[in-house]
């Protein structure tokens, strides 16, 4: 041979694309375009003198012949296996000046390299993290929030001007509340960026090290290179993306955390076949004809069918060989790392999440809104007051010893801290806060705090089913021969047209018993399936009448795949068969069935009755549209055992085996889940099974729980739908269409949907086209490939079992993935959001109308009494303390018997604005009273009249001071207790059943009673005693605005249901009419739900 021809087998998946395998030839070929020289070989393996084959003797670029020691191969057979590897990475990216992207770079390879170097080249073989910033960097963050910054400029003013204690009194604030802030972010920031990490160390080939004759050494995960190779054993966790070189015992990936597929993916070692003749027929070898041949007829001509399958086998091909980072793997392997980092499949992902924009929260919205528009009130409030103020002297005391100019600052700078609900940010972490707590105890983490408030809007929910609606227990429910079925459990019915077998027959038989027993032997003997156990459970004793059953020798060997077929060499009591245990395709070979009846002793094919191949299926169909899923045995007896199973052209055995019958499982719905789904649509929430599994399987799941119970055949057909075959030959524009179709009719009739056989990427679609109809979503996943979705999901919902990533984009955790989990979610949701609403609507109602009673004594040149350490002391205690009791309110009512709000719900609404009203008109008629008659009473003056009625001006002045201030604190804290029910009447769940309520009024009257009166205290506050006459007038003054609200709320707001639940409710109002989308249901080709 003057030319190597050397195949190389099976093709690489890159950057989302299938690439043809290459030869030597065509490698050559490109390599002369660009420059790189290839030295052919005249066999395999090489003769060379000294017995080893170097890296040089194989390709030529640069002097390869000392390689660092990490990458040392042990003998020539494994050293050409890596060249080939090296090729097929380097050669099936698109350009060649790129190919190393995913694996070594030749030409940088010099002696001399380093470690270091190289990692400085490919980088740290590590997730990208989130940004961590410092907890000071965050508490100056804190800073930027305009509200905060007007308490700024007041501290400095009042330092400014010497008024030491109001100033202090700011900065506490101030510390308290951008502390509280920073330490919340930062804990969560904290928490997401360890996640990212990729502990252990792994064993790495080094044939020159000195101190480890076995050429193996221990290099941290985070060194590792493209090109190293690592040894793998059972139970590691594969630190890179790898390709296998070569294995001692069959391998296998739990790749759930990627694909969703709880089944172990077998793995295989990459080979090269010597003859590039043979496989012609291969779907490779066509596709590489019909690129050299150029023929766009013969391309036009292929079959699209054929074209599909043989991008899978080619897909397949390729998975079977890749290990990939962060899976669990099993067996005994030497792989070759091939990415490392952000270039392994775990790291495009995390760069898919950090590549979506983070939309803002509507509370982060209206919270933002709200405190935008309080900081141009106390501006422009604080800018008219000085205006008025300085020039004139209205609102100053007559005989004051200060420059009027300065009394008038000071009392801008007093409306300013009047204006500001210090407050809200204290209160709205509590209230968030909470909310997380309370979920906390349910099994339900909640990462961030607007999430919380979020739940409040959902309005549609997309389920997994396995694990959440269901126990994720296989268990086994009955075993199946061909005269009918046996129930595993008592009163347990089977499908329709399916005959129970009657206690004296299975009692006189062992073929239920062998079923059962063969079926369990060969799930055991496949790692890590999930159905071993349901297979192994305890059975009826009439199932185990036969305890002589005994399994003398077992080998057994799975082809392609273990949810495929199991195939097994067993002697049973000193009968030898072959056995195949697996899905349908076990039926393919059987000729013959076995009866109960039958002696199982000694039998054959001339013993048994003949087998009805359309019968059986049929049997099987009906059992998977139950929501069932059955395990076929099948046997053969043979006169003598082989020493080891060889995988045949067929994959199983052949002909000539004779059907024993099924096990049935099934993964059981919760027992919960039926009340809740009924809890959770009554509440207006539409719910949708999003899955993996088969649509069969969960329609079933869906009628058991009543997600789907009394369908129409037309809505059956909207509402099932098979993902893998619906959309798989459709752009994604085409597919986004028929999505919003369906959710469209899925809002309409409030029905959920039924997605079956989705993959991540079809997950993402029903998110984003969910989003762009406005709808409020909740989706849920475990799987790596799950984080685009929940990123992008106004609430992403990841299960406690699922992979860090999905953990890592999720809003919330559901520890036990139950479905229960997200129904108290949405409750606990709507009780923060009612909070909130509640807290709000007291601090605005209280806030301006204190601002709006300043600018009306500045403008009736009626003397201003509270200064700005008065009004920070009154905001703190009588604002601030009912606040974060409203904050801690328990539920009203039964919160999930009312519609969803709307998403753009926001605290300014008809209902906030009614409520804020009667509130400050309440407030300002008893302010007003109160300093008419503190005016004329305590100063004897009002609006320059003297009345002679007191002879001590400072000891009057004193005197309404505490009469405002007990009077605020008073009818605040009353108010406090109507917004209790902001729309309905207190007394209708209690005037003291809110034990945060009753704690924190009382503390607040108390705290301010003495400040107010103790020797000392009073004077820093500037009060003095009042006579009873002014207690009175507080006492019954401060009683009106509640009295006010109440009535109100009594009179108007339920009369016209003008509650925020009433006005913002949402309702869906789609584009499509009922006609019209059951007419688009009657002419859409829905696929069959059965395929694969």
């Amino acid at each position: 041979m003057s030319e190597s021809t050397v195949k190389l087998r099976g093709a690489l998946l890159l950057d989302g694309q299938h690439h043809k395998p290459f030869s030597l030839r065509n490698i050559q070929q490109q390599s002369q375009r660009s420059q790189f020289s290839v030295q052919s070989q005249q066999s395999y393996p090489p003769d060379t003198s000294d017995g080893v084959a170097t890296t040089s003797t194989y390709l030529r670029r640069g002097n390869l012949e000392n390689l660092p020691p990490v990458f040392a191969p042990s003998n020539a057979a494994e050293q050409w296996r890596i060249v080939k590897s090296f090729e097929l990475i380097s050669f099936a990216c698109r350009r060649l000046d790129d190919a190393l992207k995913c694996g070594l770079d030749y030409e940088k390879w010099k002696p001399d390299t380093t470690l270091k170097e190289c990692l400085e080249q490919y980088g740290p073989n590590e997730l990208p993290k989130p940004k961590m910033e410092s907890y000071l960097t965050l508490w100056i963050h804190s800073f930027y929030d305009i509200m905060m910054i007007l308490l700024v400029i007041a501290m400095i003013i009042l330092f400014a001007v010497g008024d030491v204690v109001a100033a202090s009194a700011i900065l506490i604030i101030l510390l308290i509340a951008t502390n509280i802030g920073a330490y919340t972010e930062y804990t969560s920031n904290k928490a997401a960026a360890d996640l990212g990490d990729l502990p252990g160390v792994s064993l790495v080939r080094s044939a020159n090290h000195p101190d480890n004759n076995q050429g193996w050494i221990h290099v941290v995960n985070t060194k590792l290179l493209p090109g190293m190779i690592i040894q793998l054993k059972t139970g590691d966790i594969v630190p890179a993306d790898s390709i296998i070189l070569s294995q001692n015992e069959e391998c296998h990936c739990n790749e759930a955390m990627l694909t969703g597929e709880s089944e172990p993916v077998h793995k295989v070692e990459y080979y090269v076949d010597g003859d590039d003749q043979q496989d012609t027929k291969k779907p490779d070898t066509i596709m590489e004809k019909k690129a050299e041949n150029g023929d766009e007829d013969e391309e036009k001509a292929l079959d699209e069918n054929s074209h599909r399958k043989e991008q899978d086998i080619l897909h397949h091909r390729e998975a079977m060989t890749r290990l990939y980072m962060g899976t669990e793997f099993s067996g005994d392997c030497v792989a070759l790392v091939v990415e490392t980092g952000e270039r392994t499949q775990m790291g495009r992902i995390f760069q898919a999440m950090a590549d979506q924009e983070q939309e803002m929260s509507p509370l982060q919205k209206m919270i933002d809104k709200l405190v935008l528009i309080l900081a141009l009130v106390s501006i422009a409030a604080s800018v008219l007051n000085a205006a008025v103020c300085i020039p004139t002297g209205r609102g100053v005391q007559p005989d004051s010893e200060d420059p009027q100019a300065l009394v008038c600052v000071l009392n801008s700078v007093a409306l300013t801290v009047a204006a500001v609900p210090e407050n809200l940010p204290v209160a709205l972490v509590i209230a968030l806060a909470a909310i997380i707590k309370n979920l906390a105890k349910k099994d339900v983490i909640v990462k961030s705090l607007p999430a919380g408030e979020e739940l409040s809007r959902l309005n549609y929910v997309f389920s997994d089913k396995t694990g959440t609606l269901t126990k994720n227990e296989m268990t086994a429910r009955a075993v199946v021969t061909s005269e009918g079925f046996v129930g595993l459990q008592d009163q347990f019915v089977g499908p329709q047209d399916c005959t129970p077998l009657s206690a004296e027959s299975v009692l006189s038989s062992q073929l239920p018993t062998y079923v059962r027993l063969l079926a369990a032997k060969a799930q055991d003997e496949l790692r890590s399936n999930p159905t071993g156990d349901a297979c192994k459970q305890a059975y009826p004793k009439e199932l185990d009448s036969d305890e002589n059953i005994i399994f003398e020798r077992v080998l057994l060997e799975t082809a392609t795949s273990t949810t495929k077929l199991a195939r097994m060499a067993v002697n049973i009591n000193g009968q030898d068969y072959l056995a195949k245990v697996g899905s349908d395709w076990v039926l393919r070979g059987a000729t013959g069935r076995a009866t109960m009846a039958t002696d199982l002793g000694s039998f054959s094919m001339s013993t048994v009755e003949k087998f009805d191949y359309d019968q059986s299926m049929q049997s099987l169909e009906a059992w998977a549209k139950d929501g069932y899923r059955v395990i076929c045995v099948a046997v053969k007896p043979v006169a003598e055992l082989p020493e080891k199973i060889v995988e045949g052209e067929e994959g199983d055995f052949g002909d000539g085996f004779i059907f024993l019958g099924c096990l049935v499982l099934q993964d059981p719905p919760r027992e919960d889940v039926a009340d809740n789904i009924k809890v959770i649509r009554g509440a207006g929430v539409v719910v949708s099974m999003i899955t993996g599994d088969n649509p069969l399987t969960g329609m079933s799941i869906a009628r058991q729980v009543g997600l789907a119970d009394n369908l129409t055949k037309e809505e059956e057909q909207m509402c099932l739908i098979n993902a893998y075959e619906f959309f798989r030959d459709m752009s994604e524009e085409d597919a986004k269409a028929e999505i919003r179709v369906r959710l469209d009719f899925s809002m309409t009739h409030k029905m959920g949907l039924i997605i079956g056989r989705v993959s991540p990427l079809q997950k993402r679609w029903f998110v984003e086209v969910a989003n762009d109809m406005k709808l409020v979503t909740a989706m849920t996943g475990d799987g790596a490939n799950d984080a685009p979705a929940l990123r992008g999901a106004n609430v992403g919902i990841a299960m406690g079992n699922g992979s860090d990533i999905a953990k890592a984009a999720g809003d919330m955790i559901l520890v036990d993935s139950s479905f229960s989990g997200i129904v108290e979610a949405i409750r606990a949701g709507r009780l923060g959001f009612d909070n909130i609403l509640k807290f709000l609507l007291f601090l605005l109602g209280t806030n301006i109308s204190e601002v709006i009673i300043y600018l009306t004594l500045t403008f009736a040149d009626v003397v201003i009494v509270l200064d700005a350490l008065n009004l920070l002391v009154l905001n703190l205690l009588t604002d601030g303390f009912p606040a974060i009791a409203l904050s801690l309110e328990k539920a009203e009512g039964d919160l999930m018997k009312r519609a969803p709000l709307r998403r753009d719900t926001s605290v300014l609404n008809r209902f906030t604005y009614i409520s804020i009203t009667i509130t400050n008109l309440g407030l300002l008629i008893s302010y007003v009273v109160v300093i008419l008659v503190g005016n004329m009473w305590y100063l004897g003056n009002f609006r320059g009249y003297d009345t002679g009625a007191v002879d001590d001006y400072d000891k009057g002045l004193k005197q309404t001071r505490m009469m405002f201030i007990l009077l605020i604190n008073i009818a605040e804290l009353l108010l406090g207790f109507s917004h209790r029910a902001p729309d309905r009447s207190i007394f209708s769940i209690g005037f003291f059943s809110g034990k945060w309520m009753n704690v924190s009024s009382l503390s607040s009257m108390l705290i301010i009673i003495l400040m107010t009166h103790l020797p000392g205290v009073k004077n820093v506050m500037g009060t003095d005693y009042l006579d009873w006459q002014g207690y009175l007038l507080v006492a019954g003054m401060s009683v009106f605005p509640f009295l006010v609200h109440e009535v109100a709320k009594v009179l108007i707001i339920e009369p016209f249901n003008l509650s925020v639940y009433e006005l913002c409710k949402y309702e869906y109002t789609g584009s499509k009419t009922k006609k019209s989308i059951t007419k688009e249901a009657s002419s859409m080709s829905q696929p069959d739900p059965e395929a694969p």
